[in-house]
Formats: C-alpha cells, sequence, structure tokens
C-alpha cells in the first residue's frame, strides 16, 4: 500500500511539473515523431487517419502543400486544422527556419527586396547565399530588427496558423567557420550566441505559455578521427532556451560512429535531466537516404519493404538511450514519399516503462542492453546488429 500510493504520488508530480506546451508522452508503445512535407499536395483524410494512428507529435517541413496552395504556411494552416479536427491532442509544429530564407512562405516572397537590411552579407555588402550554385539567401542575426521580425512569425505559428509551436531548424549554422569567414569576422561567434538564444527568448514571449520551442540540433559528429568536442557542445548552449531539441542526424553523415551513438545517448539524458523533449530522427542505414540517387531510383514498395527490414538496428539504438520524452522519429527523407507515414508494426507493440538505464557489457567492447516492461533491447555499435525481444 506504501508502495503504490508512492508511485501514485510520483507520478502526480511529474504530471505536475510538465509545461502545458508538452506533446502526450507514455512509455505504453514506442512515442513517435513524425516530420515531413507533401510537395504534392495538402493532407487528405486518409493521410489525416494514418497520422493520428502513428503520432501525437507532428511537424510539417518547409515546401509543404504542393499545387494546392501558394505557400507553406497556408498549407500548414489547413493540415494543422485537419489533425487537430481528428485528434486535439496532437502537437502540430509550424517549420521555421532561423538562418535559410526559403521562398515558399508568404513571409519571405521577394525578401531581399523587402528586407534588405535583414539578409547576411559581406563586408562589401553582397549577400552570402547557402552555397555558390543557390541564390537562397541567409539572415543576419545580428540585425534586432530582424529577431524581431522572425519571432513575429513564431508568435503566428499559434495565434493565426493553428499550430502549438515551432520547429526551429539551423540554430547552429551562423557560427560554422565559412560564414565567420566570409561575413561575421573573427571574434563574433559569442555575438552570434547571443542572438541565437535571444531569438528564442522572443519567440517564447510571442507564443505565451502554451508555444512548443524545439530546436535543431545536438548531435555528435565525428571529425579527424575524434567525435569533435566543439561540434558536440555547440548545440548545447540554447538548451537551457527551449523546450526541446532534435538530434536529426542520429547514426548518419557525420555523426555515423559508434562513440557518436554512445555521445548522443548521453547529451539525450543530459537534456532529459532539463526536462526537454529529445526527437532523434534515425534513418535505415549509412546508405539509405534521399542524397542516395541509385537507391532512390527503386520504386516506392521496395524502399519501404527495406525500411521495414532495416528498422530493427535503428529503433534499439533509439531505445537504449531514450529518455521521458523522447520521440523516435523514422524515415529516409523529408518528403511525405520518403517514408514518412509507413506505420511499422513495431509502434504498436507493448513496450512498458524503462527498468533502468542502459548497461555496457564490457568495457573492452562496445554491447549495450536495456530491459523495458515488455521488451529487452540488445545493440552492438561495432557489428551494427540489435536484437529486441518483445515479450506481447
Amino acid at each position: 500500500m506504501i508502495r503504490l500510493i508512492a508511485v501514485l504520488w510520483m507520478t502526480s508530480a511529474i504530471a505536475r511539473s510538465t509545461p502545458v506546451s508538452y506533446p502526450p508522452f507514455t512509455w505504453d508503445t514506442v512515442p513517435v515523431y513524425l516530420h515531413f512535407g507533401s510537395e504534392s499536395h495538402c493532407l487528405n483524410e486518409e493521410e489525416v487517419s494514418q497520422i493520428v494512428k502513428i503520432t501525437k507529435f507532428i511537424s510539417f517541413e518547409k515546401k509543404h502543400g504542393g499545387d494546392d496552395t501558394q505557400f507553406t504556411d497556408e498549407a500548414t494552416e489547413q493540415d494543422a486544422l485537419k489533425i487537430k479536427k481528428a485528434d486535439p491532442q496532437v502537437k502540430v509544429l509550424f517549420y521555421w527556419n532561423s538562418f535559410l530564407a526559403y521562398p515558399f512562405y508568404s513571409q519571405t516572397t521577394d525578401f531581399i527586396s523587402k528586407h534588405p537590411e535583414f539578409v547576411f552579407r559581406t563586408p562589401s555588402g553582397m549577400p552570402i547565399y547557402k552555397s555558390d550554385n543557390s541564390k537562397l539567401v541567409q539572415y543576419n542575426w545580428l540585425n534586432p530588427d530582424f529577431q524581431s521580425w522572425w519571432s513575429d512569425i513564431a508568435g503566428d505559428a499559434i495565434k493565426k496558423f493553428g499550430c502549438d509551436g515551432i520547429f526551429m531548424d539551423a540554430a547552429t549554422q551562423p557560427t560554422r567557420p565559412l560564414w565567420i569567414t566570409k561575413g561575421w569576422g573573427k571574434g563574433s561567434e559569442e555575438k552570434l550566441h547571443e542572438a541565437g538564444k535571444n531569438l528564442m527568448k522572443l519567440a517564447k514571449e510571442k507564443m505565451g505559455s502554451r508555444g512548443l520551442l524545439i530546436y535543431n540540433g545536438l548531435g555528435s559528429a565525428k571529425r579527424d578521427g575524434d567525435v569533435s568536442k566543439a561540434e558536440s557542445q555547440k548545440g548545447e548552449i540554447y538548451l537551457d532556451d527551449a523546450d526541446g531539441v532534435c538530434f536529426e542526424h542520429f547514426d548518419q553523415f557525420e555523426g555515423a560512429d559508434k562513440a557518436c551513438i554512445l555521445s548522443d545517448w548521453n547529451k539525450i539524458k543530459m537534456a532529459s535531466a532539463k526536462g526537454k523533449i529529445t526527437i532523434i530522427k534515425c534513418w535505415p542505414d549509412h546508405d539509405f537516404n534521399w542524397l542516395n540517387k541509385e537507391l532512390m531510383k527503386k520504386s516506392g514498395e521496395e524502399l519501404e519493404k527495406e525500411a521495414r527490414s532495416k528498422i530493427s538496428y535503428p529503433l534499439a539504438c533509439f531505445l537504449i538511450g531514450a529518455q521521458s520524452y523522447s520521440y523516435f522519429c523514422y524515415s529516409w527523407g523529408y518528403q511525405k514519399l520518403q517514408g514518412s507515414l509507413i506505420d511499422y508494426p513495431e509502434y504498436h507493440k507493448k513496450l512498458g516503462n524503462p527498468k533502468g538505464d542502459f548497461k555496457r557489457e564490457n568495457p573492452e567492447n562496445w554491447v549495450f542492453t536495456r530491459a523495458f516492461e515488455f521488451a529487452d533491447v540488445w545493440v552492438d555499435l561495432e557489428k551494427r546488429i540489435a536484437k529486441i525481444d518483445w515479450k506481447q
């Protein structure tokens, strides 16, 4: 009886301490987050039903809506309403890039002529584009009027577009060495960090207490043979100013190393200790992504079959490191047709509460285990194999 009272007290305390803006979370099954855009159309009734069956947490990417609407903000508004009508509990995020002025929004149409002072430029005044073969302009983070404008639209995500918050992309990009050299100037990192924190502060103020701010990213990277400390810590600067963070390239690209996975597990734990949401974007394997042109020649059915056959390893890696308010995101890209709406049977198996933290089998190897109420998880990061023993 005493133990039951203690458990109920702890459950009540956790519920009281969870911000009202947070999405629902349970260990009953794998907690899933969806993140995609549909370049062809806004959501139809079947797609809405599929979404609310899979998740209660979603973000619509840039260029969402296709030919059905002129702008992403219009499409997001329409589809947020459809999702909310189907399941009011689902939390919907508005994708709002903090550094790249994507032209898919009504707010960024003719951006360079409407807001020339908001454009990131060289010391001689020339716009600095995302790449040499791109005309995509970037924002001048250090302009206070830009910060006010950008955060106004973050507020509109809730007040006008019917969303629950924003997915703040590219939060760590302005401090890349390339942009320091080309535009900001040596020694500008601290000013840029303060600008990023102020963007978050203003956005939170304008969204209100129910506004959710998730930024990207906090993933580890391996360079020159080591997990880069600078890269690994860069995103941590903003953690206290946001509600959560996305590990976008978990076990992918520069994060595709066993040491990076272990580092990210510890970062997830650190973020959770601060009461933050963590989104872990996982991939079928190191080569299975939208950039692999040869692989993308396969049919949708073939790609889905392969993704289904490969889910155990990324899902096991997620479960080893997952904490309260950790969410699993699994696809091979950012569009609807890149595996974003596949409903995997693993999403509906009974998981149950974790019985403790993950354990390393031996300091000499890379085998890790973790036990849940209804599943035992085993991962070998060296051999890239895993097993999930579902008990029910």
